[in-house]
Parts: structure tokens; C-alpha cells; sequence
């Protein structure tokens, strides 16, 4: 299955093991990184990367924070919304963050820090459903 991830992560340390995870599960994936939020959402905007994508998106961040970034996500015309598949990951998540990533129809997973193999093959696993 040839899949894309974008890694929405301002912590360089965290965007870097991400895609070594994904490259060790997924040979031909294509990774693309961003340190901030709003630059991902213009590439995406702008049909810079195209589908099925999953989004590996840390809440936590300058700028635009992961919320944010869902708001304006879910602005986009609803042909670019369907690529893509948004995964949060997060170190902590309180009741109140978990309150307001649930119901938001972009969202499809939510996964502990730090990603590994076993959480990316669930990632494939649940997309698979959704392709």
C-alpha cells in the first residue's frame, strides 16, 4: 500500500523518530514533516499533497495549535477533506481536550506519544476501513 503521512510536530526530536517509525513500517511510505501547523494546512489547501494522507497531529504547538488546525481542516472544500486521515498524537490529554477532539469528524484516532510500529500498523489498519 503506498501511503503518505504528513507529521505535524514542532519538537524536532519527535517529528524525526516518527518518520523513522513509519519508514521501518511502511518501506515506500512518503513522509513529509512541518514544524508548524499553518504550513501544512497551506500545502494542503493549496493540493500539495494528495491522497489517501494520514496526518500525525501533535495538539501542543505554537502558532496554530492542533485544535486550530482541525477548525481550519474542516473549513476545506469537502473533495481535499476526504484524502485525509487525522491521527492525534499526544503526551498528555486531559478530559476536556479528549471532550473536544471527540465528535470532530476528521479525527479518526487518537494515540499515545511516542508512535511506534504496532501504533502505526493500527493507523493502517483502521484506514483501511475508510478506503
Amino acid at each position: 500500500m503506498g501511503l503518505s503521512f504528513i507529521i505535524i510536530e514542532n519538537l524536532e526530536l519527535d517529528y524525526v523518530v516518527a518518520g523513522k517509525q513509519i519508514m521501518r513500517a511502511v518501506k515506500d511510505a512518503n513522509v513529509k514533516t512541518f514544524p508548524s501547523a499553518d504550513e501544512a494546512l497551506n500545502e494542503i489547501a493549496a493540493g500539495g499533497v494528495q491522497g489517501p494522507v494520514v496526518i500525525l497531529l501533535d495538539l501542543m504547538m505554537p502558532r496554530i495549535n492542533g485544535f486550530q488546525f482541525i477548525e481550519s481542516f474542516e473549513s476545506l472544500h469537502p473533495d481535499i477533506q476526504e484524502n485525509y486521515f487525522i491521527v492525534i498524537l499526544t503526551s498528555v490529554l486531559n478530559q476536556t481536550e479528549l471532550d473536544r477532539i471527540r465528535g470532530r469528524k476528521s479525527v479518526k484516532m487518537v494515540l499515545n506519544k511516542p508512535i511506534n510500529i504496532e501504533k502505526i500498523e493500527s493507523i493502517i489498519e483502521k484506514l483501511r476501513a475508510y478506503v
